[in-house]
């Protein structure tokens, strides 16, 4: 199995008179093969925030704010994991005028030609796609609406749900889409982490949500 880390760098802002948004705007793609790997990474982000973070809760890894010193420590936990790193950076200041307003359809286009990119010749059966910002958040909603919630990480919760899919996804067909938000439960609200993606050619198996 693939799996596929998908995150941004800089926004969506085009108002250069008035406000102060950032000259670019980055998608990166992380593949990762295989669940061990996987679970060498995630080993990786759980000990970073554990030993460099101890007395900070519900902190997220950012690579824009975290040291050197701690992308290092980090680092040397994953050197020996195999992965593959796939970006597109957008100069913001070439975008067409009408397409600053239709910031979907740049994040979408942005993100599906790197995509196109990624080979997925030994993903036979299925892809895993995770994502920093949702782009599918009614899924997501019925997801934890409609699921059973289950303890995760780092006191976290995780649910999930499989959607109709019947369609193409990088030039191959699936016919399963599988929702897995991870969230946390404030007094008065759910504050949604991240977003686990996956593609399948069949119906996912029960066991599956071990993985």
């Amino acid at each position: 199995m693939l799996y596929l880390y998908l995150d941004e760098s800089g926004d969506l802002g085009f108002d250069f008179f008035a406000k102060k948004p950032s000259k670019y705007f980055t998608v990166t793609v992380m593949l990762v093969q295989g669940m061990e790997n996987r679970k060498k990474i995630a080993k990786a982000v759980k000990r970073t925030l554990q030993n460099k973070f101890p007395k900070q809760e519900k902190i997220e890894l950012k690579g824009s704010k975290q040291s050197i010193e701690v992308k290092k420590y980090f680092y040397r936990h994953i050197e020996s994991v195999p992965f593959e790193l796939y970006a597109l950076t957008l100069n913001k200041r070439r975008v067409y005028d009408y397409l600053s307003h239709k910031k979907d359809r740049v994040y979408n286009f942005i993100a599906r030609k790197v995509l196109d990119v990624i080979p997925f010749t030994n993903a036979q059966v299925r892809v895993g796609l995770v994502i920093d910002r949702s782009k599918s958040k009614k899924e997501i909603i019925e997801t934890i609406k409609t699921s059973p919630w289950q303890p995760a990480e780092l006191g976290r919760l995780e649910c999930r749900k499989d959607f109709i899919f019947e369609s193409d996804w990088n030039k191959r067909y699936y016919k399963i889409k599988q929702v897995k938000p991870i969230f946390v439960e404030e007094d008065t609200e759910l504050v949604v982490i991240t977003v686990y993606t996956y593609f399948f050619k069949k119906e996912a198996h029960k066991n599956e949500n071990n993985l």
